[in-house]
């Protein structure tokens, strides 16, 4: 019997190595919009050749200094061409005051003037920690973006109007920049993790995207304020019916849905010693619950140790949803991650293995054999 139970469960890991699809390349359209950095058009495309304001480059300078995403309202108007009531005339009084921007003769800040790409790498230094003295003159100013990598994957002519594609290009670069005298990047000083040397989506979802949030039942789109949005499958754009056992990501300003189906199996054998708010429990491997809705169930004892369960994966690999693994039909392995441990793995609607209060559970195309653990030769 010990023979066949390890069969079993040597079938049941084959079956289960499955990784879950990688996440595309993201564009860095995706990102900056997600940033608040970038808008979509109307018709959610980038007009690339649309020149970019002065205006809009302060209020961009604005959130790359970390100062949040909605600037204090200005009661006073910052440039004699600035009214006090202008929508950018909080970010430009504020760039404006730090010395990332400056204005004209007579008091002109000229907010709807295209800015040049002179002006646009000069600013981005300083916020890289530059001073005005350091990148002084259209030589040493190029030669220092360089060195940074703000020209990176651009074409930029000097004193030209910058257009939206090149400003897309020159803000993403200037993100994956370090600090100048540090290895921090300014994406990371605004807190953001990098999982690689540039920025990514999925760094940029961690801190501006909704999630993660673990489906109780089916759900749409419309749930979550979004209308016809993209959405994404483990990572890779695809048309979704949202499940119980989902865990969602979402983002109205972007109109885009991720959903992750990623599942590993295991019986409970340890929870972290506060029953009432349970941070982490033991299931083959080591959780982190995510959730509230998983915490939840074991405050309400619907999850407790020598229980064997599927538990929903997060897109970082947490713990956001769990269930008695008897009473749920998985249906799509195919999209399933096997994390094993003495008892985990993946199975297949036809083939489960389970151990529980000291038996073993062996159900092997519709019939199932129980066998006590101690007896089991």
């Amino acid at each position: 019997m010990k023979k066949l139970i390890t069969a079993a469960l040597s079938m049941l890991l084959v079956l289960g190595n499955v990784q879950p699809v990688q996440a595309a390349a993201s564009s860095i359209y995706e990102i900056l919009v997600l940033m608040n950095l970038l808008t979509y058009d109307s018709d959610n495309t980038i007009s690339e050749t649309t020149p970019i304001s002065r205006a809009e480059f302060a209020k961009a300078l604005y959130l790359l200094a970390g100062y949040g995403t909605t600037a204090a309202n200005s009661y006073t108007s910052p440039f004699s061409d600035v009214s006090y009531s202008n929508q950018y005339a909080g970010y430009i009084k504020t760039v404006a005051s730090l010395g990332y921007m400056s204005g004209y003769a007579k008091g002109y800040f000229k907010p709807d003037q295209t800015i040049t790409t002179d002006e646009a790498i000069k600013s981005l230094l300083l916020i890289l920690g530059y001073s005005a003295n350091e990148i002084a003159g259209s030589d040493l100013l190029y030669q220092t973006a360089r060195i940074k990598g703000l020209l990176d994957n651009t074409a930029l002519n000097v004193n030209q109007p910058l257009t939206k594609g090149d400003y897309a290009q020159l803000i993403y670069n200037a993100l994956s920049a370090a600090l100048k005298n540090s290895n921090q990047t300014l994406a990371q000083s605004l807190g953001y993790t990098l999982r690689s040397d540039s920025l990514s989506l999925s760094d940029v979802i961690d801190v501006n995207a909704v999630g993660p949030i673990a489906l109780t039942g089916s759900a749409s789109a419309s749930d979550f304020g979004l209308t016809s949005p993209t959405t994404y499958l483990n990572g890779v754009e695809k048309s979704v019916s949202m499940r119980k056992g989902d865990v969602v990501y979402y983002s109205t300003e972007t109109n885009k849905l991720w959903v992750y189906r990623n599942y590993a199996y295991g019986t409970i054998t340890q929870i972290s010693a506060n029953l009432e708010d349970v941070t982490s429990f033991t299931a083959g491997g080591n959780y982190t619950c995510s959730t509230d809705v998983i915490k939840e169930l074991f405050t309400a004892n619907k999850l407790r140790v020598g229980y064997p369960v599927r538990i929903s994966l997060d897109r970082d690999g947490n713990a956001a949803y769990a269930s008695y693994y008897e009473q749920e039909s998985d249906t799509d392995s195919t999209s399933s991650n096997s994390n094993s441990g003495n008892n985990s793995g993946n199975p297949s609607s036809s083939t489960v293995v389970y151990v529980n209060d000291g038996y073993v559970y062996l159900t092997i195309d519709g019939k199932t054999y129980t066998f006590e653990l101690n007896s089991a030769s």
